[in-house]
């Protein structure tokens, strides 16, 4: 069963960079797909998909 969280977007004042908050009980789930590092973002109609970096 997949978890579900509200998490928190934020636009960075100064540098209009973007923040995305994924809340604890996701990211510590054992199927939480992402570690620590670099990941590619992409935006497919009105979908925000990440995919982490190898390497």
């Amino acid at each position: 069963m997949a978890l579900k969280a509200l998490g928190k977007f934020r636009k960075e004042r100064k540098s209009n960079t973007g923040v995305i908050f994924v809340p604890a009980i996701i990211v510590v789930d054992s199927a939480f797909p992402l570690k620590e590092g670099r990941v590619e973002i992409e935006i497919k109609g009105k979908e925000l998909i990440i995919r982490q970096m190898k390497g």
